[in-house]
């Protein structure tokens, strides 16, 4: 469980850099049509007594998954935080292309 797995990291060692979440793997970008995670990974780390987590997106459209995520990826870094005793931080968001599809607008 990689989840589990990079939490821990942090119970082990509170600077560690290395809590991080693959969404997929990149040899089975082939395997997806058009269905591909637009999510790429979750980073999480303690800064000043908080979990932080950053979150990796290649592409996110703007009214359903960015939505979506941002309550998702709150709710997840909330239960990691419980997890881990920690008060939760702040939740950064990267996305290479965010975009609004035309039969949505």
């Amino acid at each position: 469980n990689q989840l589990y797995a990079a939490l821990d990291l942090i119970k082990q060692d509170p600077f560690t850099r290395r809590a991080y979440i693959s969404h997929y793997h990149l040899d089975e970008l082939n395997r997806y049509s058009v269905d591909t995670p637009c999510n790429t990974g979750l980073t999480f780390y303690q800064y000043d007594s908080k979990l932080n987590l950053t979150i990796n997106a290649r592409s996110i459209d703007l009214w359903y998954g960015f939505t979506n995520d941002i309550y998702c990826f709150g709710k997840l870094l909330q239960d990691a935080s419980k997890y881990l005793n920690l008060k939760v931080g702040k939740l950064g968001y990267f996305i290479t292309n965010l975009h609004l599809y035309d039969n949505k607008l």
